[in-house]
């Protein structure tokens, strides 16, 4: 009870003082910052956030989804590892094959996808180009050139008539992070600037959120 009426105190302190002070400063006295590791999660092969509060791990030939507000981990389905997994507009898991043949001439092809989109048929698409996806919904995949010794190329794929149109890359959009000095850095996932997992050298997973207390 003490401890509940101080905090209040402290709160209407602070809503007076605020006002007075920069911005920047006013948001970060106000929020409250999380750091902690995501457990049983080590080099993923690909995070996907589902929304704000969940994030999918594809996990070797598991689909493990994270809840944040619950600090829970459940197995939710596999994949053959050949997929690759993306997310519908209605929250639905899809599957993309991947398949990559050697070719003599360019009236083959070298790369096979077969997109599995639940409630709808499956769908396969050649290309002559050697290409893997980086992103697919229900409607493209983004893909790139698969072999790291061939100048790297983009395509939009829509999947509905498999037409492919090379586009520019995507730009890299740098955002400030905080994470312990302790952390070997190596990738991060994010969400919005308020969520973001990150990756260490090692592999392990940390989720980084915050939270505004007023």
């Amino acid at each position: 009870m003490l401890k509940g009426f101080i905090l209040k105190i402290t709160y209407i302190l602070l809503s007076l003082i605020l006002p007075f002070l920069p911005n920047s400063i006013q948001e970060e006295v106000m929020t409250q910052r999380e750091f902690r590791e995501i457990e049983n999660i080590t080099n993923p092969q690909q995070v996907i956030w589902r929304d704000d509060n969940r994030i999918l791990f594809v996990l070797e030939s598991n689909l493990l989804e994270y809840n944040i507000v619950e600090d829970t981990l459940l197995d939710i389905g596999e994949r053959k590892p050949n997929q690759f997994v993306g997310i519908s507009k209605d929250d639905e898991i899809i599957l993309c094959d991947i398949e990559h043949y050697m070719i003599s001439s360019h009236d083959e092809f070298s790369t096979k996808f077969k997109v599995e989109i639940p409630k709808e048929k499956k769908k396969e698409l050649y290309f002559f180009e050697t290409i893997r996806p980086v992103y697919i919904n229900e409607e493209r995949i983004i893909a790139i050139t698969a072999l790291d010794f061939l100048e790297k190329n983009y395509y939009r794929i829509d999947i509905e008539s498999g037409e492919k149109k090379q586009i520019t890359p995507l730009k890299k959009v740098k955002r400030r992070i905080l994470i312990p000095k302790e952390v070997q850095f190596k990738k991060a996932y994010i969400r919005n600037k308020d969520r973001y997992v990150v990756e260490d050298i090692f592999g392990n997973i940390y989720l980084v959120t915050r939270e505004k207390l007023l």
